[in-house]
Order: structure tokens, then C-alpha cells, then sequence
């Protein structure tokens, strides 16, 4: 139960305290606004914001720019703090194929086997020694399949492509009969 003076976090938007470091280091709205690529207006709008969040004026106008409060001060190293926290959350995971272990499905045709697989699916072995890759033949069902989570690739013309699923072209082919 939240008691009279606790902040709801639900109800925090977190680019307040992007908003709030960037006041922070640049001591000026104008700065700090370029850099969260926002107007100097909305700038200040999101310092009122900070200003009704923390219950404290933050910063002093002081010439042309800002001086930040004892509270403001006390604040930086944890918002700075958090915000890295929450950036190393998000940051992707990097993919080493040497330490990874697993299996991948591949749905394909065999043409693609024997044309283009072969050789880097040899690289993968040696560079993923913990990766077991099982090759299928490409079924009416095999987007279904992947939908459900048993097949992880499927390497084809692409249709049939579920919207939510990322498409790449690998590269153009020409089909000569």
C-alpha cells in the first residue's frame, strides 16, 4: 500500500530520469532539450513534470542556465545508476557461436542444401562445436511448425511469412530451366 507521499512507479514515465540526467549534465533546457531531441517547450514541460515528481524545484535559474538543487545533486548518481541499469537490461545478447549450445531446425529444399548450405553449414561446425543443426525438407506445414515453436529457420522464397516473423533477403537468384 502506497503511503501519502510514495510515487507510484506505474505511473512514472521513465524519460522523465532520462530527461532529469541530461538537465543534469548540461545545466541548461535548451542543451538538454537537443539532446533528448525534444523542443526547449516541451524541455520545460517534462522539468515541471520532474519538479511535481520529486517535489522540489530541482534546479535554480542562475544567468542563462541552471543550477541544480542539493536534491537534484543527490539524485544524478542514482538516475545515472538506474538508467545503465535499464540500458544493459535492453542491450542485446551478443551471440557467440563458440560457447552456445543447442539445436537449430531448418526447413529448407534441397537445392538450397547442396547450392549454398554446405559449405557454411561446415564452418558451423567447427566454430559452434555445442550446436546441433537438424536439416528438413521444406513442408506445406513448416511456417505452422515455426509458429509452434519446433522449427527455429526456415530458408525459402519467404511465403507464407507470418507478419510477425523478420524476413531477409540472403541474396538474388535467378532460376534457369
Amino acid at each position: 500500500m502506497l503511503g501519502m507521499n510514495d510515487i507510484d512507479i506505474r505511473s512514472l514515465d521513465l524519460n522523465l530520469l532520462k530527461a532529469l540526467r541530461f538537465l543534469l549534465e548540461e545545466k541548461n533546457v535548451s542543451r538538454a532539450a537537443r539532446r533528448m531531441h525534444v523542443s526547449q517547450s516541451a524541455m520545460s514541460h517534462t522539468l515541471g513534470r520532474l519538479r511535481d515528481a520529486f517535489a522540489d524545484p530541482l534546479f535554480v535559474r542562475v544567468g542563462r542556465g541552471l543550477e541544480a538543487t542539493e536534491r537534484a545533486r543527490a539524485l544524478y548518481p542514482e538516475v545515472c545508476a538506474i538508467l545503465d541499469q535499464i540500458s544493459s537490461l535492453l542491450k542485446p545478447v551478443q551471440f557467440d557461436p563458440a560457447v552456445w549450445q543447442g539445436n537449430l531446425v531448418i526447413h529448407t529444399h534441397d537445392f538450397i542444401v547442396s547450392g549454398y548450405l554446405v559449405q557454411r553449414l561446415a564452418a558451423a561446425d567447427s566454430a559452434a562445436q555445442g550446436l546441433k543443426i537438424e536439416l528438413a525438407e521444406l513442408r506445406d506445414d513448416s511456417y505452422q511448425l515455426m509458429e509452434a515453436g519446433s522449427v527455429d529457420l526456415i530458408i525459402a522464397a519467404g511465403l507464407g511469412v507470418s507478419p510477425h516473423h523478420r524476413q531477409l533477403s540472403l541474396f538474388p537468384d535467378e532460376i534457369v530451366g
